[in-house]
């Protein structure tokens, strides 16, 4: 029987020690996410960057998705509810884009779209947009990191791409 209680006893005694190591362990966290959550609470107060557009995140991906996605040459039928006339001007399209040639057929698409927000006002959002960039020229196929740095504005109630800078 004194077997018994001292197994038992050691087999508690185990318990008692993995509870006091997780609940050390756990209270660590919760001290780190709440020293976390003050960082970025004093980061919203300093910065004064309350509002946040989320639903520019929308136009963004729409934009890169119709935009970047495309057989021969970006079509403006595709983007043209998306963008201001400033941008459709700095934009290259069907006919007037750099075609490589009558022979050569190019296919592009997108992948892994990433969205982050900017500085932002009451009608503005700046939003920086991340992906890859698959193009495939006559059977060889290149993929390319690409970045996006867009302004969009609030015109009336629809939000709409005024300045778009692109880096790949």
């Amino acid at each position: 029987m004194k077997k018994y209680i001292l197994i038992i006893g050691g087999i508690a005694a185990i318990i008692i020690v993995y509870l006091v190591v997780q609940n050390q362990q756990l209270q660590g966290d919760l001290s780190s996410s709440k020293a976390q959550a003050e960082d970025l609470n004093n980061y919203i107060s300093e910065t004064e960057q309350q509002i946040i557009h989320f639903d520019t995140a929308e136009i963004a991906e729409n934009f890169v998705s119709s935009y970047f996605t495309f057989s021969d040459y970006p079509e403006e039928k595709d983007v043209e509810n998306l963008i201001t006339e400033d941008v459709k001007d700095k934009l290259t399209f069907g006919d007037s884009g750099q075609h490589a040639g009558e022979d050569e057929s190019t296919e592009s698409s997108v992948k892994d779209i990433a969205i982050y927000f900017g500085e932002s006002t009451d009608n503005r959002q700046e939003v920086f947009a991340t992906f890859n960039n698959l193009i495939e020229q006559d059977d060889v196929t290149s993929e390319e990191k690409s970045y996006l740095r867009m302004d969009i504005i609030q015109e009336n109630e629809d939000w709409k791409i005024e300045d778009v800078e692109f880096d790949q």
